[in-house]
């Protein structure tokens, strides 16, 4: 009992004594940076959002084969870290833009000592014969200076342990490098063909790296077993585990389980009369690219409504369209900056036509808009603003309640004598002449895209819009500190 008490105390203070890394992921746009980690049990990822309406949902809801759930709720400008207590894969996303490829995935390996991992073992049947096609993959998951403490044993035929029987070069490797120690080194590069590169560092294996497909490999680190592939004790061949003239890949997916370990099994024989490992019947997984992600087919859509006159009592403003079926208040608006003009940002399909209106608590209330106004349907009855999805996200212009254009408090109401311009509509030139001096100006699409500015002091201005496409386009200029607007239509 005595000594079962002093090895449980020795265990206790090694795994205190190993240091817990904080791993930071950051959003990056609609992507999160990396999107992919190794980390070790007791490690924590810390996850900024640099910019935009994001979450981290890894909760087993979503993910029913996350060990764990985690995450956090959308937002911008947050910070939200977790620490993984727990082995295994984890997936998560940022739900609104999941289906825009920002997902992540997490693998916690739970070896005492996760510094130097096993990561494949290879038996491949190669054309040159003899023992060239035999390999171990290795990972660093952490800064190893001295590779030197580490080697290989091969427990052949289920003859038991055989000891360390190769010990690796003294040099320094980096976290995350992949470590190939091959027999021969040129042929494995030539049946590797391109994903050899995939390999940060290659070593001359000496003769002791002899696995036949049903064999044990144990991963020392100063003379101890730290992780074993196989069973010392036992002939693999016919076992779950053979991996003759083939390869086992660390896994979480993996069928085969060996301590706290998955490992995926190419199958036996799969290599035979191959010439490279992508033409075998089981490409290494190491050189499977993964599909890439699904084209962008949608563009992130502002849409701004100013309340500041509506005399009707409201809580929040909605969004209603065709696009989410005129549900009421599921896509509500927020105002975070009391300034009264409410913002709501949705994902849409490019290219799509649609309408919608601004309304409030569940249709309590409702714009009623202007069908003759340039940013509606023309229905004299069923009047609802058009909106054709641009390619790019784009923040829409803020529009005052039941108008196109800004309200009166941020619009300078125009008369004839203070602006004129010729011809409207126009084919080639648009003329312009002011009463008196601008100071800058900007035209822009009815979706808010720019598409010409210029910040001099101006009487008259003309403009060039032959390249334009056919459709109205807004003129908001500057003049005497006053924020104003006048629309004209491009025909060719």
């Amino acid at each position: 009992m005595k000594k079962f008490l002093t090895l449980s105390m020795l265990l206790i203070i090694s795994l205190i004594s190993i240091s817990q890394t904080n791993h930071v992921v950051n959003t990056i746009a609609n992507s999160f940076n990396p999107s992919n980690l190794i980390i070790a049990v007791g490690d924590t990822v810390t996850w900024t959002n640099t910019g935009g309406m994001h979450n981290v949902n890894g909760n087993q809801s979503t993910f029913a084969s996350n060990p764990a759930s985690f995450g956090n709720s959308l937002g911008s400008g947050w910070t939200y870290s977790h620490v993984f207590s727990i082995p295994g894969i984890y997936d998560y996303q940022c739900d609104p833009h999941a289906g825009m490829g920002m997902v992540g995935s997490i693998l916690v390996q739970s070896v005492l000592d996760t510094a130097l991992i096993l990561h494949g073992i290879i038996d491949f049947d190669l054309a040159s014969g003899g023992a060239t096609g035999k390999a171990i993959h290795l990972y660093a998951s952490k800064n190893i200076s001295d590779l030197s403490v580490y080697g290989i044993g091969v427990a052949n035929n289920g003859g038991g342990t055989d000891g360390q029987e190769y010990t690796f070069p003294s040099m320094s490797v980096s976290q995350g490098d992949h470590i190939l120690l091959a027999r021969d080194t040129n042929e494995m590069s030539t049946y590797f063909d391109s994903c050899f590169s995939s390999f940060n560092v290659v070593l001359q294996a000496t003769s002791s790296i002899s696995q036949n497909g049903n064999d044990a490999i144990e991963l020392f680190e100063n003379g101890s077993i730290i992780e074993t592939f196989g069973d010392p004790n036992v002939n693999g061949t016919g076992e779950p585990w053979e991996y003759l003239d083939s390869w086992a890949y660390k896994d979480n997916i993996g069928s085969v389980v060996f301590g706290v370990n998955n490992w995926l099994m190419g199958g036996v024989n799969c290599s035979d009369n191959s010439t490279t490992t992508l033409s075998s019947g089981c490409p290494y997984p190491l050189c499977v690219v993964a599909p890439p992600p699904p084209p962008v087919n949608t563009s992130n859509i502002t849409f701004q409504v100013d309340m500041s006159q509506v005399l009707d009592n409201f809580n929040t403003p909605e969004l209603n369209g065709t696009f989410n079926g005129w549900c009421g208040n599921c896509n509500p608006m927020t105002d975070s900056n009391g300034d009264e003009i409410w913002q709501v940002s949705l994902d849409l399909n490019l290219g799509d036509t649609i309408e919608y209106k601004f309304s409030a608590d569940n249709w309590a209330i409702q714009e009623t808009n202007d069908p003759n106004d340039f940013c509606t349907n023309g229905d004299p009855t069923y009047t609802n603003r058009v909106l054709i999805v641009p390619q790019n996200d784009t923040t829409l212009l803020d529009v005052c309640w039941g108008s196109c254009s800004p309200c009166a408090t941020r619009l300078e109401t125009m008369n004839s004598q203070q602006i004129n311009f010729y011809p409207n509509p126009a084919d080639k030139i648009i003329n312009f002449d002011f009463e008196g001096t601008i100071d800058n100006f900007q035209i822009r699409d009815l979706s808010g895209r720019l598409i010409l500015s210029m910040a001099n002091e101006l009487k008259s201005l003309s403009i060039d819009v032959s390249s334009y496409s056919q459709n109205i386009y807004i003129f908001n200029y500057i003049q005497d500190g006053k924020f104003k607007t006048r629309k004209f239509t491009v025909i060719h």
